[in-house]
């Protein structure tokens, strides 16, 4: 599903065939059997009448919001150096914690004290004061892109609220 946008001309042929149609009503007046008088007919016909037009798509393109944005900031709010961070990785063969924890030996990752997998948050930080915290211990926390829908789940709002 590529452009979600209304085709304009489409959208004038539709308007018109409505037009003629109300044109065609007014015409008919009290004749045939769909010339009934509505709830609140006020019995003129000077042109006040209204008419509501309500489009839907058959489907909507769904927006993700815990999708990250990287954002260029000159002045940085935490120090590399100086704060300590948390990195939380996938869970997969020979790319999870191994090689993250090696990256970090060869400096090529700042400030990282600590690694975590996905599993490790699971099974050691399953109760709502673990994960607190762990909130407490680092001042910052970085994830792998593949695993962030997962967070909101496993780690609560109080992470996010920080």
């Amino acid at each position: 599903m590529g452009d979600a946008s209304v085709d304009s001309a489409q959208a004038k042929k539709a308007i018109k065939a409505l037009y003629a149609w109300l044109k065609k009503e007014r015409k008919e007046g009290g004749k045939g059997a769909s010339s009934k008088q509505s709830l609140f007919d006020s019995g003129d016909s000077n042109g006040d009448d209204f008419l509501h037009l309500t489009v839907t798509l058959k489907k909507s393109n769904p927006v993700r919001k815990d999708k990250p944005v990287r954002i260029k900031i000159s002045h940085p709010i935490y120090s590399l150096e100086e704060a300590e961070s948390c990195l939380i990785v996938k869970d997969v063969a020979g790319e999870g914690k191994k090689k993250a924890k090696a990256n970090i030996q060869e400096g090529n990752i700042l400030g990282v004290s600590k690694v975590l997998r996905v599993s490790n948050l699971k099974k050691k930080f399953a109760t709502h004061e673990q994960k607190r915290q762990l909130c407490k211990d680092y001042a910052l926390f970085l994830a792998d892109t593949r695993i962030l829908p997962l967070l909101p789940k496993l780690l609560g709002k109080t992470f996010f609220k920080k």
